[in-house]
């Protein structure tokens, strides 16, 4: 098991980094994402979430 990793504090909470191995792979999605990504409406979150917007 992975030790938690503390990646910062807000407002003295105490944030862990969540990574999760071995996600579900879907191929069937590659093509309906290539044609979100070029009509701009998808949203990706890439990089450390704490420098990203936060999407709720």
């Amino acid at each position: 098991m992975l030790e938690k990793q503390i990646l910062t504090h807000i407002n003295g909470i105490i944030i862990y980094r969540n990574f999760i191995e071995n996600l579900p792979y879907n191929p069937l999605l590659i093509p309906l994402a290539k044609e979100k990504r070029k009509l701009g409406i998808l949203l990706e979150r890439r990089g450390n979430c704490a420098k990203t917007a936060p999407y709720f």
